[in-house]
């Protein structure tokens, strides 16, 4: 403390004076200047000079305002308690914006004809009025207002679900009224079509971004429903497509108007799960089993192994429930399926992981047990694919000769059709296979070799298919508004030191997927399957379901198989590339030899979710899709395409597409539930080391 404290302190503080006279104080004392140089007597801080021909502003009774020659106002004092440091505040240009272009809303009632949105963003003369002389003219009836549609609307707008309703009570209808309603359905898909075209060409396809990346409002897991409405359609309130506010009756209206309406769910987020060995897998069988039913219930079994365990009163797997399907005439309810069913071949070259169907003798010899061998396995596999049938059914590794003479034909007498594809090495013995039913019809197919597509002698055999189908219906649609549905099915090499290899297969796969997309000009969905070797949030799942992904990365943990060591970052970090010549690049973009972004990070513009959320029960165990005397992990995947995924904290959003709405899935079990009721496969049960994944879907 200085030797003037004392005297500072006790020095009695004037609250009149201002900062200048404070900070003189502790400086050089100055003469005190004369207090008429500046506006105001009453306050001693320094704030402007006096302008010498300053002029009282007489048009104001307020002490201390003074204008300049020009008229601007450069101080006003309002009272003793305000600084007159403080300035007038500038308007918010916003303000200005909404001042001069938005209106308040109009008191006139609402009309009975649906209104298309226009554009989000406020246009220029906005209170013009454009008149369409081609709209029909529709009558505005006066409702009671006791008045409910059929759908439950307590409006006076009518929806697209009230025409029907009135079409179908009496055949003779106001013919403008009959045109008003294919003018409006027909615009409003027109509309959805060019929404959707725009967010493919600015870079992100289907994906609607937020502002602060917060969840809306009501996208719960338990899906609610419409007040007074259809039970079938919930109340989402976001959509990919329609913008609109919540609780607005008339996009709702127009949604349901177009039989296309985005569902919206969520669940959490599992951290990322690894491998289990199979001896951390041994220590389950003491353990008491779970999932136990009351009563044997035959149409829960999907597969022969839940056939077989109901006996035991046991549930292994069962269909769990997402959205309920919208009613809807010109919609298709198919089921899917996704399933590898083992290669013989490579169920010979790798004995170590059928050590429970072998028995090394004392020569040294090892003895195959007989559920390994090729007749058994395809009898098993046969019995399955064709009793437990899905619409779509997409295998991996499936042998050539199991397809030509025995798969293939027995599928054809069910009205199955099939399309195969061998992989790219002449000495390879297996494939990717697809079948569809009689109801799809397929439009296009595009045959995948990744060895073609990648320069460099580092290549692997590995192929994909990616089919066009399209409803095989008597629809009244025209051709060009029937919506496509574009299946990617493909077996990624499974190395789990390989990262940079499996990298780029999935790049390749999706440059040729967004190439079909980008050519097709009727509204679509997509759906990409497979085995894909990696483990759910590893960085590689994370690149498909996010679509990026840096080059600089350790392959030995690209893929999630193989656990990162604990304590310290990976010192295998490499720079993982695509050679220059390669015919797509990081953009997922197919390219000729001579051009191509090969340093940027990988990226793509598709939008996919899992159909699984990749654990199980409130425990939240990792699922299990695969199970051997090596270990028991998750390597098969559903992707479909939406409209959003977003990851807020702990929770994943999913906001579904109007074409494409996921139902159901048939469940997976933990590695303890299929240690306890099943064991490592295959096994007198099943033929293939892997089970199928199974998932319903509503395309509109």
């Amino acid at each position: 403390m200085g030797k003037n404290y004392n005297k500072r302190r006790n020095r009695p503080r004037d609250r009149r004076s201002s900062f200048t006279e404070d900070d003189n104080y502790y400086k050089k004392k100055s003469p005190r200047p004369d207090s008429s140089r500046y506006k105001s007597d009453n306050r001693l801080g320094r704030i402007e000079k006096r302008n010498r021909n300053h002029k009282k502003d007489t048009r104001s009774d307020r002490p201390h305002q003074y204008r300049e020659r020009g008229g601007r106002r450069r101080h006003f004092a309002t009272n003793s308690f305000e600084s007159p440091v403080k300035r007038r505040k500038p308007s918010n240009k916003f303000d200005d914006f909404y001042r001069k272009n938005v209106r308040k809303p109009s008191p006139e009632g609402r009309f009975s004809r649906l209104v298309l949105p226009r554009s989000v963003s406020p246009a220029p003369q906005r209170n013009r009025v454009f008149i369409d002389t081609k709209i029909p003219f529709i009558p505005i009836v006066e409702l009671s207002k006791e008045w409910t549609s059929e759908s439950g609307n307590r409006t006076t707008v009518y929806d697209i679900n009230d025409f029907h309703a009135e079409f179908s009570r009496t055949t003779d209808v106001d013919s403008n009224i009959v045109d008003g309603y294919n003018y409006e359905k027909k615009n409003l898909e027109n509309y959805l079509r060019k929404i959707n075209a725009t967010k493919i060409n600015s870079g992100k396809e289907n994906i609607c971004k937020r502002n602060n990346h917060q969840l809306p409002l009501a996208c719960n897991s338990e899906q609610s429903t419409l007040p007074g409405g259809n039970d079938d359609v919930p109340n989402s309130t976001y959509s990919g497509f329609l913008p609109y506010s919540k609780g607005s009756s008339g996009t709702s209206e127009m949604r349901k108007a177009s039989n296309a309406i985005a569902r919206a769910y969520r669940y959490d987020r599992c951290p990322a799960s690894y491998p289990v060995s199979y001896k951390h897998t041994l220590e389950y069988k003491n353990e008491r089993s779970s999932h136990l039913v009351n009563g044997l219930v035959d149409d829960v079994a999907y597969d022969p192994i839940t056939k077989s365990t109901l006996t035991k009163n046991i549930m292994f797997r069962s269909f769990e429930h997402v959205n309920d399907p919208v009613d809807s005439h010109d919609s298709c309810i198919f089921s899917f399926k996704s399933y590898n069913i083992l290669s013989q071949t490579a169920a010979m070259n790798h004995p170590e992981m059928y050590t429970h169907l072998t028995v090394t003798k004392d020569d040294g010899c090892v003895e195959v047990d007989g559920v390994l061998s090729e007749q058994d396995r395809y009898k098993k596999l046969l019995s399955e694919l064709t009793t437990f049938r899905t619409d779509i059914m997409c295998l991996q590794e499936c042998d050539k000769l199991f397809y030509d003479n025995m798969l293939n034909p027995e599928m054809e007498k069910f009205g199955y059709k099939g399309e195969f594809l061998l992989k790219s090495f002449p000495e390879s013995p297996d494939g990717c296979a697809t079948f569809y039913s009689n109801k799809f019809k397929l439009v296009n197919k595009n045959d995948v070799r990744y060895l073609e597509y990648t320069a460099g002698h580092d290549t692997k055999p590995q192929v994909a298919q990616i089919l066009e189908f399209e409803i095989n219906s008597d629809d009244t649609k025209s051709p060009e508004d029937r919506t496509r549905l574009f299946v990617a099915n493909t077996h990624i090499i499974y190395n789990p030191k390989r990262g940079d290899i499996k990298l780029s297969q999935v790049a390749c796969l999706l440059a040729n997927l967004q190439d079909m997309l980008k050519k097709c000009k009727n509204p679509y969905a997509y759906i990409m399957c497979g085995d894909f070797n990696m483990q759910p949030y590893s960085r590689m799942y994370n690149f498909i379901v996010d679509g990026e992904c840096k080059t600089i990365f350790d392959k030995l943990t690209f893929s999630g198989q193989i656990p990162p060591k604990s304590g310290g970052l990976s010192k295998n970090l490499t720079n993982n590339r695509l050679i220059r010549g390669s015919l797509f690049d990081h953009s997922c973009t197919l390219v000729d030899k001579n051009g191509g972004d090969y340093y940027s990070s990988y990226t793509h513009r598709l939008s996919f979710a899992s159909v699984y959320k990749h654990y199980t029960g409130k425990q939240k165990k990792p699922e299990i899709s695969t199970y051997h005397t090596c270990d028991a992990s998750n390597p098969d995947y559903i992707f479909y395409g939406v409209s959003m995924r977003e990851v807020y904290r702990s929770a994943v959003l999913i906001n579904e597409t109007t074409k494409l709405s996921l139902l159901k899935r048939l469940s997976l079990p933990t590695d303890c539930e299929i240690a306890q009721n099943l064991g490592p496969m295959p096994n007198s049960l099943t033929g293939s080391d892997h089970l199928p994944l199974i998932a319903h879907f509503q395309m509109r």
